[in-house]
């Protein structure tokens, strides 16, 4: 949803932790956003907007005129965040298993 905050930080060559400097958030914050994990308040798009250059509504409204209800993409995003915790706890289980077996 919100990779084009990443593509424009990449474009001007900053990292997540400068982009949240100069707008005053969290390099935790930056993350979530461009992972679609959190929405972003209005004063917080508004200065990402004006430091990446980037309309204050792409951010505010990223799937107006795509189809998609703010439901659905909560529950795709839901599903992503549970495939990603998934994935871990499979990588977990894995590298214990391996440790038992090389003990």
């Amino acid at each position: 949803m919100y990779s084009v905050i990443r593509a424009k930080r990449k474009e001007r060559g900053l990292t997540q932790k400068e982009l949240a400097t100069l707008v005053g958030c969290s390099q935790t914050h930056i993350s979530d956003a461009e992972n679609s994990i959190y929405g972003l308040s209005t004063d917080l798009a508004e200065k990402i907007s004006s430091v990446l250059n980037i309309e204050k509504e792409t951010l505010l409204y990223p799937n107006k005129g795509t189809g998609i209800t703010n439901s659905a993409l909560f529950k795709l995003n839901k599903e992503k965040r549970e495939q990603r915790r998934n994935q871990r706890s499979c990588v977990i289980q894995k590298n214990n298993a391996d440790r038992r077996l090389n003990g």
